[in-house]
């Protein structure tokens, strides 16, 4: 299963995030718990959705 699902993925420059966020053609999602964004910053335009939650929060059939 995961080596199917890494060759669903395509590996981008960062000038490249850059465009894509700028062009609306991308959203990133920041996976880095709240203490790393303090830490480091955000990634522009980015969402913050910490890895122990992205599930929880890409399911919309929770309340």
């Amino acid at each position: 299963m995961v080596k199917e699902a890494k060759q669903q993925i395509e590996n981008i420059s960062p000038d490249q995030v850059e465009r894509e966020i700028s062009s609306g053609d991308a959203t990133v999602i920041d996976i880095r718990e709240s203490e790393e964004l303090t830490q480091n910053g955000k990634i522009a335009g980015s969402v913050h959705a910490p890895r122990g939650m992205l599930e929880f929060y890409a399911d919309s059939s929770l309340p």
